[in-house]
Order: C-alpha cells, then structure tokens, then sequence
C-alpha cells in the first residue's frame, strides 16, 4: 500500500515519541512552569507571619509575674503592612494588657524584586515552551530530510541497475545480432560499460542502505520497514502560504523579551526614592501596680503616626504618638540614617545600564536582519520546488506512456522484456524523485513555521 498523508502524520508521531531530546524538553518546559507558578504564588500571595515574642517569668520584692508578646503581621501585595500585637502581663497584683495595631502604606513604592522574579521565571518558561515547539519542527525537518535522502536514494539506485541493464543488453544484442567476438575491441567496450554499470549499481545499493539506517535511527528500537519509507505517494502540499515579516520572528521575539526583561529589572533597581506611612493605635489595660509589675509603659488609648522616606543611601523617619492619661502628652521622634555605597557607584552603573541598552538594541538589530534573510532565502527557494516538481511531474508522466507502450509492443512482439523492464525501472525512478520533490516541499513549510515557532510563547506577561 501507498504511504498516504495520514501514514506521514503516523510516522511523525512515532519518531517524536522516540526522541529523546524532545522528551527531555517537555520534561523541562514543566518543570519552568511550575517555576513560574511558584514565583507568581510568591508575588500575589500575602506574607504572614506570626510569633509567640518574648516569654518571661519573675520574682521581684515579693510579686512573682509573667509577661508575653505575642504579634502577628500580614504583607500584602504592593507593601501594605498590618500588624497585630499585646503585651500582656499577670501578677499577683493582677493582669495587665496593651492590644496594638499598626498599617504601613507604601506611598511610593521602592523597587519590586518580586516582580523582576517573577518576570525572570516567566521568560524562562517561554524560552522552554518556545525550546519544546521548535525541537519538534526541527525533527520534522530532520525526518523531511532523511525521507527525501532515502527517495534520492531510491530513484539513483533504479537509474542504476536501469543503466546495468541497458548495458547487459546492448552487450546480448552485440553478441548475438552483431556476431561480436569475446576477444574483439567491441565485445571488451561493452563489457566495460557493464561492469561499470554493475559498480554504480552496487554503490548505489550501498547508499541507499545508508539513507534507509540513517531513516530507521530516527525511530529508536522498532522502526517501521524500509518499503513503509519508500511507499509515500501522496499530493504535495501547497506553497502559496503567506511568509511572516521579519518582525514576526521568533529570533526577533526573543531579543525584545530579552530587552523588555533587562529593561524592567534595571526600572525596578532605579526605584531610589522610597516613601511610606504608618498608622498605629493601642489600649493599655490594667492596674497601675499591675503596669509597674509588668513593667510596661503608659496606660489608656494611644495613637501614633510616622512617616518615612530613603533616597538612596540616605534615611529618614519621623514618628508622633500620643497617650491619654494623667502624665503622659504627645511626643515626637526623629531618626536619620546614612549607609553610603562606593563613590562613583551610581555614575559607574548609569553608565553600565545605557551600555547593556545599546547592546540589546544591536541584539535587536541582528535578529531583524537574520530573519529577513532567512525569509528571503525561503522565498527564493520556494521558486525552485515550484519548478522541481513540475519537472518531476512532467517527467513521471512521460515514463508512464514510455512504460504503457513498451508493454503494448510486448503483447505485440514488438518489445523485448527487458525492454518493459527498463521502462518499469525508469517509471520507478520517476516516482521516487516526485516523492523526493513532495518531501522538499513539506520541508520548506516546516522551515517557513520555524520562522515564527515558540514566537507566541512571550506574549501574556504581567
């Protein structure tokens, strides 16, 4: 039976699910998934955490007390802060609490290394996913090639034994119509011929084997057999698709990931100025000899806010709070800090940041350029498989009525069966180089896919 365009699709399917390496890269595209998944958990979830603080026991001037803090605090997404607190306190002299709450407002946000992460892990994933789609073309292509190696193969190998034997006719004919002598220049001419026939064939021979061994190793331990390879007959696929635009490419979707990523992470460090605020509010709860035995500060309702800022290396916060009682007013505190980086670091890594953008815009550059060759390479290409197999076509058809006719003359008396089986082998050929030239022609659009291949896989960043 013929090998059909469904055959193809079963071949195709049994060689990738033999290859190694495109096991090897599906095993890696999951495992960048789940990397990605875990760095978007770790940016989108909110960050708990929660304590029992210091547990103490005492025994001062009789009074034995013990004191705890427990405090629990919420991150969430963007950097707003809660938290949740008490002192508390028992003694003989009786209990004593202080609840506290706090809420931290990012107003300008510093750099999000969460973000950058997360961005980083995606680009990955594409780069594995994209690795994957384009692993599978590449064998495709790989078999297309091998398949087509094969058919070549084929049709020199009956071009061959066409040519022994015409050879092994003309020296019959030589000898029985024309009297040659097995001594004379004529007869030795002729078996010349043969025996050279006779070596090209078995070379021929010899290359068709290793195209088939070639063919079979794409299949691992159980490849199909070799008149499964030699038995495609099936219309060739047409050549009228529309190739993408250099700007399409995946070598050009990957050079602009590259640069949106190192654009982002460069952004996110830039972040120098930090600002936020913070709200807080407590009720102390208790005896005053209580307090003193906890030795805890103030009671009542107390209300405080700060506000921070960095720039740099520089830092500053500010905090005011305010308690009711009987003693205690509002107060006001001032912290600044100064923790300075090497002089000239800013300069120098300014600096370093519009290098590496040049470079991404060379890296752009380049890959527009290579893929417009290669689209233009495609397309001159394209030209020749058009005529190639209509050359092949034309060439099929005419061994068909050469072969038709010698098998008519036959029955008549008029042909010889060597003749008929000379014109078989040259239709035999014909057919292999047209199945050679459908190969070349599924080639090329496996080749115009690749273009654009794993492209799509950098798109839906957030």
């Amino acid at each position: 039976a013929l090998l059909r365009a469904s055959d193809y699709d079963s071949l195709l399917g049994r060689a990738l699910s033999s290859d190694g390496a495109v096991k090897r890269l599906s095993i890696e595209e999951e495992r960048a998934r789940i990397a990605y998944s875990r760095s978007e958990l770790a940016r989108l979830s909110p960050e708990l955490e929660a304590g029992t603080g210091s547990l103490s026991a005492a025994l001062a001037g009789g009074v034995f007390s013990v004191a705890a803090s427990p405090s629990a605090k919420v991150g969430l997404p963007g950097g707003t802060s809660i938290a949740l607190g008490s002192a508390l306190a028992a003694s003989s002299l009786g209990p004593y609490a202080k609840p506290e709450a706090s809420l931290g407002i990012p107003l300008i946000r510093g750099g999000d290394d969460k973000l950058v992460a997360s961005r980083t892990s995606h680009n990955a994933y594409a780069l594995a996913k994209a690795a994957r789609e384009r692993s599978e073309l590449e064998l495709e292509r790989k078999l297309d090639q091998a398949l087509a190696a094969a058919l070549k193969a084929e049709a020199s190998l009956r071009s061959c034994r066409r040519a022994e034997a015409k050879a092994e006719r003309e020296l019959k004919r030589a000898v029985d119509i024309d009297g040659a002598e097995s001594g004379g220049s004529a007869y030795r001419a002729l078996q010349r011929e043969l025996r050279t026939a006779a070596r090209s064939s078995r070379d021929a021979e010899a290359a068709r084997e290793t195209a088939l061994a070639a063919l079979r190793r794409l299949f691992g331990p159980n490849p199909p057999s070799d008149e499964d390879f030699l038995k495609i007959d099936f219309p060739s696929p047409s050549l009228e698709m529309k190739l993408p635009e250099a700007e399409a490419s995946y070598a050009v979707a990957t050079a602009k990931s590259s640069a949106a990523l190192a654009e982002l992470a460069a952004a996110e460090a830039g972040r120098r100025l930090v600002l936020g605020a913070s709200l807080g509010a407590s009720y102390a709860l208790g005896s005053d000899s209580a307090i003193a035995s906890a030795s805890s500060a103030g009671a009542g309702l107390g209300l405080s806010a700060g506000i921070s800022a960095s720039l740099g290396d520089l830092g500053l916060a500010a905090k005011t709070g305010l308690l009711w009682d009987e003693a205690s007013g509002p107060g006001l505190s001032l912290s600044l800090s100064w923790a300075p980086k090497p002089r000239g670091d800013v300069e120098l890594r300014t600096r370093d940041e519009a290098l590496a953008a040049a470079l991404r815009e060379l890296d752009l550059s380049d890959s527009l350029a290579a893929a417009a060759a290669d689209i233009a390479a495609l397309e001159a290409k394209r030209r020749g498989l058009e005529e190639g197999t209509s050359d092949a076509e034309e060439d099929l058809a005419f061994a068909e009525a050469e072969l038709e006719a010698s098998a008519k003359g036959f029955e008549a008396g008029l042909s010889s069966r060597s003749e008929v089986d000379e014109a078989q082998a040259a239709r035999d050929e014909c057919r292999a180089r047209l199945g050679a030239a459908a190969i070349d022609r599924i080639t090329w659009t496996v080749e115009a896919r690749l273009v654009t291949a794993g492209a799509d896989a950098f798109g839906g960043q957030r």
